[in-house]
């Protein structure tokens, strides 16, 4: 959270007291107006006209916050093998796609899976969401991952309770580093959010 001082911004206590496994989370916009209504229609309804402005507004993000020297890998948020059949796409792959070209870090979208196949997170509360995601990752082909500095890209965030438990996995995969891009936090009443706005 931005700090009452000079300086770089300050921790939330949730972050001093449970420390989260990625290094820096940053996001680029706040879930609402246009840019909600353009990822509802890309994500639910396959607008890929939608797709390549918000693809656009990633890549922006990254270069206000990071260097592509950072990073070895980009690393989406995968959702379960039947939302994906059900979908068709997932559409943090495809805006992670465009990022990978736009910066030349190379993109994995096989290595972090989503094995269990939770329920949707909006309106849950935060130990909800928590128990929600425990266990919901796992890592194939850890080799890739190991000693990697890897950066997750996920599309919305509310409590980074998804990120979190995606950190956590790629680390015990053997990450030397993760941290996480998301394109747009979603503020619902009590929430505390993630990193910082750009």
């Amino acid at each position: 959270m931005p700090g009452g001082t000079a300086g770089p911004p300050a921790l939330c206590g949730r972050c001093l007291t449970d420390p989260p496994r990625y290094g820096r989370a940053r996001y680029g916009v706040r879930y609402q107006g246009e840019v909600r209504n353009a990822l509802v229609r890309f994500k639910y309804y396959g607008d890929f006209h939608a797709a390549r402005a918000l693809s656009e507004m990633l890549i922006e993000t990254f270069d206000r916050h990071f260097e592509p020297r950072e990073f070895n890998l980009i690393v989406p948020v995968p959702i379960h093998p039947r939302r994906l059949l059900q979908r068709g796409f997932n559409q943090t792959v495809v805006m992670a796609e465009k990022l990978s070209a736009a910066t030349g870090i190379p993109l994995d979208r096989r290595s972090l899976r989503k094995i269990k196949d939770t329920p949707p997170q909006v309106g849950l509360p935060r130990p909800e969401r928590i128990k929600n995601l425990k266990g919901s990752f796992g890592v194939r082909h850890a080799s890739r991952i190991t000693d990697a500095k890897v950066l997750i890209v996920d599309d919305v965030a509310t409590t980074g309770s998804t990120i979190r438990e995606a950190a956590k996995t790629l680390m015990r995969a053997g990450a030397a580093r993760v941290d996480a891009l998301v394109l747009a936090l979603r503020i619902e009443p009590g929430s505390v959010g993630i990193g910082k706005e750009g």
